[in-house]
């Protein structure tokens, strides 16, 4: 009876420390978005990953003086392995990246406006949480 006691005291405690852990492990990140789904379009920012908005955007919803140009894509890949900062998976090389915000170095923005074939597309970040 006393190990019987022991063990469901012991289970117990057990059973509340993994359900009050955290299952939050991060942003996502390009390998967990890739491995799901290689036609996935996105662009990493910083330590963000955008994805395309799939609703249209008209030019008449930006000013393009408004907007920053943060950058333009490096690369075009859907490699998992080192996929850095300006690495877009559908865009090409060179195309240019705009914020409606100012762009500083630690404080990446929430929305990215790439300007394709005078098209206008919004990405939104991917935050946990």
């Amino acid at each position: 009876m006393k190990f019987f006691s022991m063990f469901v005291m012991i289970a117990t405690v057990l059973f509340f420390l993994v359900g009050c852990s955290s299952a939050s492990t991060g942003n996502p990140t390009a390998k967990d978005i890739l491995k799901g789904n290689k036609e996935v379009d996105i662009i990493k920012v910083g330590s963000l990953i955008y994805t395309k908005n799939n609703n249209s955007v008209t030019e008449s919803t930006y000013d393009l003086s408004k907007l920053f140009k943060i950058g333009e894509i490096k690369k075009q890949t859907t490699s998992t392995l080192f996929f850095q900062d300006f690495y877009a998976s559908q865009l090409p090389k060179g195309t240019e990246v705009f914020s409606t915000e100012e762009y500083k170095l630690g404080r990446t923005p929430y929305v990215l406006v790439v300007i394709n074939s005078d098209e206008y597309i919004e990405y939104y970040a991917l935050i946990e949480g």
